[in-house]
């Protein structure tokens, strides 16, 4: 009982603040910005903050326990997440044009949101093993390949339903625990290179036949960054009205809800998912420059947070769980903010603890709460 008061009143806090900060500013604009859908925003906002109190519970749960607890169960936790992946593109419904979640009942769950949280949490516990052994096991291109077909098996399991915003994201958390496992440059610069090679066979070849808008999305981008006309009518009205909103949104913005002068109002940001992809968007043209810079502030806050913990973490396990996580949410607040400002492509990415979406909302939550146990377990001996 001691222990759990002890971890409870050392929580790093200003984690927590911003985390609830940012849930409580996610589940406002999703009631806006959802506002067109059947039911209204107040349904889908209601459905966010219900899945945000269980996740908060599962935060809460994670970060009163010994982080330790990953030794035992990440496998397991991977290889039922992997399964899940099987099942979904066999049994799962459609999604943005993907096979990759199930129903349950009004509910969806995407277990490629699962699997990504697995590997973060197996990973550590596999480089850890493999540093504890003699020979060429612990050397670091065992680990680097480690590391690679870890995140391989998901990552072609959720390029094979389509789903390629969320195969992205496996990337940069690589790449990001490969770097703090301490693989050396030189490996990491030799596989950039072959990567940067085979990019132009994955995209004429495997890019056409997994996703059929992924390549008109690249060339679009492409078309936009070099000031081509591009048809605002069919393949370019979304990135073309995402960008104006996000522009013209001034200091403060068109206002919470706004009928007069709002893109969004007249349906101009694609409505049926305003409420996830394009949410930074609506926030941006409803809150104007103050709001968005306010969340953009919050989201580094956070960020800086979960770095300063790995930075402090006493051992290997914490220090890799930080960094998973500090990737994960990096790379989707990146391609999500980026994508609405004309930075990167248009994928169908959340934006973490705002988009609406249950599944990546408990996840989030859920690797937060880790987080939390590394910072309050920093002391104690595993």
């Amino acid at each position: 009982m001691l222990q759990f008061l002890r971890r409870f009143t050392g929580l790093h806090w200003l984690l927590l603040g911003l985390t609830l900060g940012l849930f409580g500013f996610g589940v406002l604009a999703i009631e806006s910005a959802a506002r067109h859908l059947p039911g209204g925003g107040a349904l889908f906002a209601g459905k966010q903050l219900i899945f945000g109190v269980l996740g908060l519970a599962a935060m809460g749960g994670m970060a009163l326990l010994n982080y330790h607890w990953i030794r035992r169960f990440a496998w397991p936790i991977y290889g039922v997440s992997i399964i899940l992946l099987v099942l979904v593109s066999f049994v799962g419904e459609s999604v943005g044009g993907s096979k990759s979640a199930f129903s349950l009942g009004p509910l969806r769950f995407q277990p490629s949101q699962l699997a990504i949280a697995a590997g973060i949490l197996v990973i550590p516990v596999m480089i850890e093993k493999l540093r504890s052994l003699d020979g060429w096991k612990s050397h670091a291109l065992t680990q680097m390949a480690a590391i690679a077909a870890i995140c391989a098996i998901p990552l072609a399991l959720v390029i094979f339903q389509g789903d390629m915003g969320s195969a992205l994201v496996w990337l940069p958390v690589a790449l990001v625990t490969m770097l703090v496992a301490g693989i050396p440059l030189r490996y990491l610069s030799l596989s950039l290179l072959v990567g940067a090679l085979m990019a132009p066979w994955l995209y004429f070849f495997v890019l056409p036949k997994v996703s059929e808008r992924g390549a008109e999305r690249i060339e679009l981008y492409v078309d936009l960054i070099l000031g081509r006309d591009i048809d605002i009518h069919g393949s370019g009205h979304a990135p073309y009205y995402v960008t104006l909103a996000v522009g013209k949104s001034g200091m403060n913005g068109a206002g919470w809800h706004a009928e007069e002068g709002s893109l969004h109002a007249k349906r101009f940001i694609p409505w049926k998912t305003a409420h996830n992809d394009y949410i930074f968007a609506v926030i941006a043209e409803e809150q104007g420059y103050r709001g968005t810079m306010l969340l953009v502030l919050g989201f580094t806050a956070m960020l800086l947070g979960i770095l300063h913990i790995a930075i402090m973490s006493r051992d290997f396990l914490g220090r890799m769980i930080c960094a998973g996580v500090l990737a994960l949410l990096f790379a989707h607040f990146f391609e999500n903010v980026g994508m609405c400002i004309g930075l990167t492509p248009i994928t169908g990415i959340p934006l973490p603890l705002i988009s609406y979406g249950g599944t990546f909302l408990l996840i989030c939550l859920a690797l937060i709460g880790v987080v939390q146990s590394v910072w309050t377990g920093r002391d104690e001996v595993s």
